[in-house]
């Protein structure tokens, strides 16, 4: 089983003939994310960020998720962005070297760290922007969950997120090594409180192909199929 059509060849070159594949995405319970939605409010207090155009990344803190380019990135759209604040929920290896970055950058005042947190379906509640900046990805939860909760995306120009995300239908879609192509869509965004609502609107539509109980569905379906090619 592969998360993504773009994975298939990946395994192709190992030795693995196609018809020996199945591709079954991510699944994510759709239903709990739009239930949270009447917290937004209050979680944005919470987190200091009420008056605030807020873009969040929700992952680990690992080197493929790109996290430097995205700081990067923010700093210079916070130039011309009074209100934008930037929220990291997870954390990782590179954390401390992040925070490093962002008193190097003077945008301490701009970024809020999180911290592990198992309420990410509240955390998404309280972004108007969730971006993913990988260089690499397979079915990524983050985004799936980001989408079932209506949120504007931005995230990288790479196979596997084109199969679940399209550029100007669901997400801004950037090059993950270009650091002003990311810093324009930030500010894109930012600027455009309609756009943000397109996409978020767009994106929530398209979860549903990724609901828990139809990709449950889907795995149940091929237990059968193999259990009776087995008889």
């Amino acid at each position: 089983v592969v998360l993504a059509s773009s994975q298939k060849t990946v395994f192709a070159s190992l030795g693995v003939k196609n018809s020996k594949m199945k591709m079954i995405p991510t699944g994510v319970d759709v239903s709990s994310f739009r239930a949270l939605r009447g917290v937004r409010q209050a979680v944005r207090q919470e987190l200091g960020v009420s008056d605030d155009v807020v873009i969040g990344f929700v992952g680990r803190f690992f080197a493929e998720k790109n996290l430097f380019t995205l700081l990067e990135s923010f700093a210079q759209a916070s130039k011309c962005a009074d209100k934008l604040k930037l929220i990291l929920v997870g954390t990782g290896p590179l954390e401390e070297q992040l925070r490093t970055f962002c008193h190097e950058l003077n945008i301490n005042d701009r970024v809020v760290f999180t911290g592990f947190r198992d309420d990410v379906n509240r955390m998404l509640s309280a972004l108007d922007v969730f971006v993913l900046p990988s260089y690499t990805e397979g079915c990524p939860t983050a985004l799936l969950e980001a989408m079932a909760s209506g949120k504007a995306i931005i995230s990288s120009n790479i196979p596997s997120i084109k199969e679940i995300v399209r550029h100007g239908k669901e997400a801004i879609l950037v090059d993950p090594y270009d650091a002003e192509e990311l810093k324009q869509a930030i500010l894109l965004l930012y600027n455009n409180s309609n756009l943000r609502a397109e996409l978020g609107h767009n994106a929530e539509k398209r979860a549903g192909v990724y609901n828990i109980h139809e990709v449950c569905g889907q795995v149940l379906k091929l237990y059968k199929e193999l259990i009776h090619s087995a008889d």
